[in-house]
């Protein structure tokens, strides 16, 4: 039983040989050189970038509900002016009412 292991397990190795040489155990092919670049390049400048869009997107986020809450504000002013109209101030008026 024991011999029968150990042939085994040294098929396994003989079977499981991979070519030598630098970079033949790579996940990933170092043959071309301006590839290797360009994959390198978009897989660092993604996470360099990451953060920098995360910011943007929030000062974006941020800014469009100030917008939100400017029309809001305007809203409620139309609709405080159209229910009462003596609410509107002399100036407004003296501007708008010239004979």
């Amino acid at each position: 039983l024991g011999q029968s292991i150990w042939r085994f397990t040294t098929s396994v190795v003989l079977c499981s040989h991979y070519e030598e040489g630098p970079g033949k155990n790579l996940p990933f092919s170092a043959e071309n050189k301006w590839w290797l670049l360009t994959m390198m390049t978009v897989y660092f400048g993604s996470g360099f970038a990451a953060p920098f869009f995360r910011v943007r997107h929030q000062l974006l986020k941020k800014k469009r509900m100030l917008g939100l809450e400017r029309m809001a504000q305007r809203l409620r002013a139309l609709t405080a002016l159209a229910e009462d109209p003596a609410s509107i101030p002399s100036t407004h008026m003296m501007a708008t009412n010239r004979p």
